[in-house]
């Protein structure tokens, strides 16, 4: 079995490698070609913008999280009626997490058979790019790197000396030229774009970054670069997702899981929340900056985000928050990752302001200018819970600027995780629980080995269903 596909590249990150990604894939759905997208390794930001682009949801491969058979398989079977598939890298085409560049795009471009598109920034630089897209051939002459995208040209006789010097010297063919973007201002926030859901003009952004890259750049080559490419054959079975019913054999109800799904809280991978479906439940979405009341579900899961950019809003929701603590109280399953662990918390401190929280774990933390934690993570769960097996070696990632400045592990509140890679909670500790909740800071993927916390929350919520009907 075999897919056509292209992946994009940056020399480094900021090379602009996102805003080509968006580009094309609009220019592709545009022309009634169903594109794919992925973002290779852990992300919730950019995937996001792809998917807008796409209009389809987007997922993420990872070679350090998945197993190859996993990995192939998402590569193969997510959004299965698009022809082509776009896999946006992370960082530089050759960086991974040794010096060998275990993991980077270059690898999966190579595991995977497809060809592989550079960007590259040539803001004041002319031949140096040339230069640099030399190494980056030579450096490994098994990538299948097969075309430029130059980023950033301030003109034509600047256009001209760089492209002219790349297929002199480097062997390389340049696909296109996107000019500097003055006018077209994307949204940023630290690391990388502001997440889609905050922007409303997110689609008159991605249509007018799409006529740019249509005007500067040979779609009809990309195109015929998937579709010539000589493709590995794959074989092997895949999790595919499943559509459950109403009403569960014998007349159960199927439980409902609530996913907290606003411009707060954001961050989930598509294959969660259909792995949750396939698991046997149904999930609804609430929005914790407008719902005043928590709808009624069997369980609930809030994802990451920027609860810090929206703290005013969430703690002006005290009724949402007064009744999430109750329903915890009352034996709520509850599974919170990241911005979700924060939101259950005591408070959030935000510079001078202090925001209070939903009051489930005993935690408060500040918010800081720079990263806390970011990065994959490892740990595992030493003590008994509800949630993951005891002794399972788990990988995941964390991405936060925020840090505990009060609160600590108790027997109210135990931490169940031991982190043997990042940071964790507090203490190489991780995975706070209090009655049927638990919080963490690890973020994991449910192709990932290990992960079985969504599972179990279907079975927690399903327990629940047949006690109060």
């Amino acid at each position: 079995m075999f897919r056509k596909g292209l992946a994009i590249a940056g020399i480094r990150g900021g090379s602009g490698k996102t805003v080509v990604s968006m580009g094309i894939a609009r220019a592709l759905h545009r022309r009634g070609i169903g594109v794919a997208p992925f973002k290779k390794g852990p992300d919730y930001i950019d995937p996001g913008w792809l998917g807008a682009a796409a209009g389809r949801p987007c997922y993420n491969l990872d070679s350090y999280l998945f197993g190859r058979r996993e990995l192939v398989s998402s590569f193969l079977h997510s959004n299965p009626q698009c022809p082509i598939a776009l896999i946006e890298g992370n960082r530089g085409l050759y960086d991974g997490v040794d010096s060998d560049g275990t993991h980077s795009i270059a690898e999966m471009a190579k595991s995977l058979g497809i060809p592989l598109i550079l960007v590259a920034d040539c803001t004041k630089s002319t031949r140096t790019v040339a230069a640099l897209i030399h190494g980056c051939r030579t450096f490994d002459p098994a990538v299948p790197l097969e075309g430029v995208i130059l980023n950033n040209i301030s003109g034509e006789r600047h256009r001209r000396v760089i492209v002219r010097s790349i297929e002199d010297y480097a062997g390389v063919k340049v696909l296109g030229a996107v000019p500097r973007l003055d006018s077209l201002d994307l949204p940023e926030r630290r690391l990388g774009l502001v997440t889609v859901r905050e922007v409303p003009e997110s689609g008159t952004l991605i249509d007018s970054l799409a006529d740019i890259i249509e005007e500067s750049a040979d779609i009809d080559a990309l195109i015929r670069l998937a579709g010539e490419y000589h493709y590995r054959d794959f074989g092997g079975p895949d999790i595919e997702p499943v559509s459950m019913p109403e009403e569960m054999p014998g007349g159960e109800r199927v439980p409902v899981i609530g996913v907290m799904l606003d411009r707060a809280f954001s961050f989930y991978y598509p294959d969660t929340l259909e792995y949750l479906e396939k698991c046997g439940a149904r999930t609804v979405t609430l929005d914790a900056l407008k719902d005043r009341s928590l709808p009624q579900v069997d369980a609930l899961y809030v994802g990451g985000g920027f609860p810090e950019n929206h703290a005013a809003a969430l703690a002006g929701n005290g009724s949402l928050r007064g009744e999430i603590r109750a329903a915890v109280e009352d034996g709520l399953p509850v599974y919170a990752e990241c911005g979700g662990l924060i939101y259950l918390s005591e408070a959030v401190h935000c510079g001078d302001s202090v925001y209070p929280m939903a009051g489930v774990f005993p935690y408060r933390f500040a918010v800081e200018p720079r990263p806390q934690s970011h990065g994959y993570v490892e740990f595992v769960p030493d003590v008994e819970n509800l949630y993951y097996e005891k002794g399972a070696a788990v990988k995941g990632h964390e991405f936060r600027y925020s840090r505990i400045i009060g609160g600590e592990a108790s027997e109210r509140c135990p931490t169940v995780f031991r982190m043997n890679r990042g940071n964790g909670i507090a203490g190489g500790r991780d995975g706070a629980v209090y009655r049927r909740a638990l919080g963490t800071f690890c973020h994991t993927h449910p192709r990932s080995a290990g992960v079985g916390w969504m599972r179990n929350i279907v079975k927690l919520a399903r327990e629940r269903t047949a006690v109060n009907g």
